[in-house]
Protein backbone atom coordinates (compact mmCIF):
# COMPACT_ATOMS: atom_id res chain seq x y z
CA UNK A 1 0.00 0.00 0.00
CA UNK A 2 2.61 2.48 1.12
CA UNK A 3 4.44 1.92 -2.55
CA UNK A 4 0.90 3.07 -4.07
CA UNK A 5 0.61 6.11 -1.88
CA UNK A 6 3.94 7.21 -2.93
CA UNK A 7 3.19 6.26 -6.70
CA UNK A 8 0.16 8.37 -6.77
CA UNK A 9 1.66 11.34 -4.53
CA UNK A 10 4.55 11.55 -7.10
CA UNK A 11 2.11 11.09 -9.81
CA UNK A 12 0.78 14.48 -8.40
CA UNK A 13 3.57 16.16 -7.82
CA UNK A 14 4.58 15.50 -11.14
CA UNK A 15 1.12 17.12 -12.85
CA UNK A 16 1.52 19.96 -10.11
CA UNK A 17 5.21 20.47 -11.25
CA UNK A 18 4.05 20.17 -14.83
CA UNK A 19 1.39 22.83 -14.19
CA UNK A 20 3.86 25.19 -12.31
CA UNK A 21 6.31 24.72 -15.48
CA UNK A 22 3.01 25.66 -18.10
CA UNK A 23 2.05 29.08 -15.89
CA UNK A 24 5.61 29.92 -15.71
CA UNK A 25 6.22 30.35 -19.35
CA UNK A 26 3.59 32.52 -20.18
CA UNK A 27 4.36 34.27 -17.18
CA UNK A 28 7.81 34.91 -18.15
CA UNK A 29 6.15 35.90 -21.50
CA UNK A 30 4.22 38.65 -19.73
CA UNK A 31 7.27 39.92 -17.68
CA UNK A 32 8.68 40.86 -21.31
CA UNK A 33 5.57 42.52 -22.55
CA UNK A 34 4.89 44.33 -19.73
CA UNK A 35 8.83 45.64 -19.83
CA UNK A 36 8.38 46.33 -23.50
CA UNK A 37 4.65 48.44 -22.53
CA UNK A 38 6.70 50.17 -19.98
CA UNK A 39 9.46 51.32 -22.22
CA UNK A 40 6.77 52.45 -24.98
CA UNK A 41 5.04 54.40 -22.29
CA UNK A 42 8.06 55.99 -21.20
CA UNK A 43 8.71 56.99 -25.02
CA UNK A 44 4.95 58.13 -25.34
CA UNK A 45 5.48 60.58 -21.94
CA UNK A 46 8.27 62.01 -23.63
CA UNK A 47 6.44 62.77 -26.65
CA UNK A 48 3.99 63.92 -24.76
CA UNK A 49 5.64 66.64 -22.99
CA UNK A 50 6.71 67.60 -26.19
CA UNK A 51 3.65 67.72 -27.43
CA UNK A 52 3.01 69.90 -24.40
CA UNK A 53 5.15 72.14 -24.88
CA UNK A 54 4.68 72.72 -28.77
CA UNK A 55 0.94 73.73 -27.61
CA UNK A 56 1.81 76.22 -25.17
CA UNK A 57 4.15 77.74 -28.00
CA UNK A 58 1.64 77.56 -30.13
CA UNK A 59 -0.79 78.99 -28.13
CA UNK A 60 1.17 82.34 -27.01
CA UNK A 61 1.89 82.50 -31.07
CA UNK A 62 -2.05 82.52 -31.32
CA UNK A 63 -2.43 85.23 -28.85
CA UNK A 64 0.07 87.20 -30.54
CA UNK A 65 -1.44 86.85 -33.60
CA UNK A 66 -4.96 88.18 -32.45
CA UNK A 67 -3.04 91.47 -30.63
CA UNK A 68 -1.75 91.75 -34.26
CA UNK A 69 -5.08 91.66 -35.75
CA UNK A 70 -6.61 93.81 -33.89
CA UNK A 71 -3.87 96.22 -34.35
CA UNK A 72 -4.22 95.54 -38.42
CA UNK A 73 -8.13 96.24 -37.78
CA UNK A 74 -7.67 99.13 -36.07
CA UNK A 75 -5.10 100.56 -38.50
CA UNK A 76 -7.26 100.07 -41.22
CA UNK A 77 -9.95 101.82 -39.60
CA UNK A 78 -7.92 105.12 -39.43
CA UNK A 79 -6.80 105.15 -42.84
CA UNK A 80 -10.64 104.72 -43.91
CA UNK A 81 -11.36 107.78 -41.43
CA UNK A 82 -8.27 109.36 -42.80
CA UNK A 83 -9.32 109.00 -46.54
CA UNK A 84 -13.21 109.80 -45.64
CA UNK A 85 -11.67 113.16 -44.08
CA UNK A 86 -9.79 113.85 -47.24
CA UNK A 87 -11.59 115.72 -49.35
CA UNK A 88 -11.45 113.97 -52.82
CA UNK A 89 -11.14 116.14 -56.65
Amino acid sequence: MSCALLAVVAARMTRGLQRVKALATPIDELVTSVEALESRLAGVEAGRERLERRLATLHRSRARLSVLQWALGDTLGFVARVRGAVPRK
